[in-house]
């Protein structure tokens, strides 16, 4: 592929900010606001905020991640390590035969 080719490739571009991205790792572990809140440390209000497109910072971030088992790079931009163009895939186990 010629280095022409390349710079014509559209960027990414994720159709969800982080708000839509904490709402649906919070509806993963089904919890509601109020009790995710109080899980994650946060008043109920802050989350809505979150959730509503409110900068999270990322202290916040980090909780809610561990809290849900989501990765945090995810939650903090939408794009997953492995799909980075520089980054590495994961590592797929062979199954032992």
């Amino acid at each position: 592929m010629s280095k022409h080719a390349i710079e014509q490739t559209p960027a990414y571009e994720n159709p969800f900010h982080s708000g839509d991205r904490i709402r649906k790792a919070r509806e993963h572990i089904g919890q509601d606001r109020q009790t995710f809140a109080a899980t994650v440390g946060l008043h109920r209000d802050t989350l809505a905020k979150y959730e509503d497109g409110g900068k999270a910072k990322r202290s916040a971030l980090i909780s809610i991640a561990w809290a849900t088992g989501t990765r945090l790079e995810w939650l903090e931009d939408g794009v997953l390590p492995w799909l980075a163009t520089d980054a590495p895939g994961p590592e797929v186990p062979t199954p032992a035969v």
